[in-house]
């Protein structure tokens, strides 16, 4: 309802298992912001799940990344694999 979006439309990203990133997400409206892993555990609390293992990347690390908003739909990578074997 909040995105605005039929109920055909999500019923078919549904059956499609489609995945979506973060910034997609923002851009239907499934979600209002991202939230950082800094802003979750700010430094020098110890609820960070990782404790602090250097695969989460740092603040400038993250921001070195551009990320375009995506939708995965496993259905639609298949068909179009089946499809170029053809």
């Amino acid at each position: 309802q909040k995105s605005g979006l039929s109920h055909a439309k999500l019923a078919s990203l549904m059956d499609e298992e489609t995945w979506i990133n973060a910034e997609k997400a923002i851009e239907l409206h499934f979600a209002d912001r991202i939230t950082s892993r800094q802003d979750l555990y700010p430094q020098g609390e110890n609820e960070d799940p990782t404790n602090g293992e250097s695969a989460v990347l740092n603040e400038k690390e993250s921001e070195s990344l551009t990320e375009t908003p995506m939708l995965f739909s496993r259905r639609k990578v298949a068909a179009a694999i089946n499809k170029k074997a053809l």
